[in-house]
């Protein structure tokens, strides 16, 4: 089965809040949680300086993830401008029997990616988002696709990759 693999600032935009790996958004959580309850027992002990540099830790936290997404995108995009002068590479990926073919048309560079390395398949409201266990992501375009493609797409992906983890993004 062939899809269309897309790059650019609006799927960019759309799988920002996935590009950061699971277990450092976890870590960030659990951080602001402790420093929430720092803020409520402080605030409780009548320690208000304590509790302003816990909640300014809170927004530390929150601030520097939205800051990396920003900055993930606008890398991305700076490399495809830099490299191809242009913002947006559309790319057939081709699902074979063994691996999953990536092609660059720009480049006519082909990646040649084992199902086993595949780990989480996020759907969004325009693409599939399906991420490696090391995180790096191929965002694949839903809206060419009839509901009779998707359907194919995800039975295919459920038989080629069995221990995929599959989500439902924002849509």
């Amino acid at each position: 089965m062939e899809v269309q693999s897309v790059i650019n600032e609006s799927a960019l935009k759309e799988a920002r809040k996935y590009l950061i790996k699971p277990g450092i958004r976890k870590i960030s959580a659990i951080a602001s949680a402790a420093f929430v309850l720092l803020a409520a027992y402080c605030m409780l002990a009548g320690r208000p300086s304590t509790m302003l540099l816990a909640v300014f830790a809170i927004v530390i936290f929150y601030g520097e993830l939205k800051m990396i997404e920003s900055k993930q995108i606008k890398g991305f995009l700076k490399k495809l401008d830099e490299l191809y002068g242009k913002k947006e590479v559309i790319a057939p990926i081709v699902f074979r029997d063994a691996d999953i073919l990536i092609q660059n048309p720009l480049s006519r560079g082909k990646n040649a990616v084992r199902y086993e390395v595949m780990d989480t398949l996020i759907e969004t409201e325009h693409y599939f988002l399906l991420f490696t266990k090391e995180w790096q992501i191929t965002i694949i375009e839903k809206d060419g696709m009839d509901s009779g493609e998707k359907d194919r797409f995800l039975k295919m992906m459920e038989e080629k990759m069995p221990g995929l983890k599959r989500k439902y993004g924002k849509k």
